[in-house]
């Protein structure tokens, strides 16, 4: 039903509507560099993607008729999109003195089968710098929404 579609989408909605409303408030530039790192890692999603598919770039690109030039621009355009979604919530994160606990780590993993497992294998991959920026991001978002100012509009 409708109101199943609402309940679904609205927080969705919420999040990133919240999300864009700080990113307008973002003072100053998001540091080239770290675009062109995200950009690399939008490059490296959009493969992997398309292999999953079955497909390759220049396959999919000429079905779907799109040009070398407009892909790069697409690419850039999610990557500094991306890097200002991190650089504002990291600065929520830090303006409000937020901190991760372990109790944060130990969330992100509790709908594995065996989190504990799971957990070490992120150790083992030298990957608690990601897991740790998740955390970051997820109590942001969280504190985003909570206490953002909502009105609704009906139609």
């Amino acid at each position: 039903t409708i109101n199943e579609q609402k309940s679904r989408e609205l927080p969705k909605l919420m999040v990133g509507r919240a999300i864009h409303a700080l990113i307008e408030r973002l003072d100053g530039e998001v540091p080239g560099y770290y675009v062109d790192f995200i950009r690399q890692d939008v490059g490296r999603e959009l493969m992997q993607g398309l292999q999953q598919q079955g497909t390759n770039l220049q396959q999919w690109m000429l079905e779907n008729s799109i040009n070398g030039d407009d892909m790069k621009e697409d690419v850039a355009r999610e990557a500094a999109r991306r890097t200002a979604i991190d650089c504002a919530l990291e600065a929520l994160f830090v303006e409000k003195g937020m901190e991760v606990t372990d109790e944060d780590i130990a969330k992100m993993f509790v709908n594995e089968e065996d989190p504990e497992a799971t957990l070490q294998q992120w150790k083992d991959a030298n990957r608690m710098a990601d897991i740790h920026k998740m955390c970051r991001h997820t109590k942001a978002t969280v504190w985003l929404v909570d206490n953002a100012d909502v009105t609704v509009v009906e139609d």
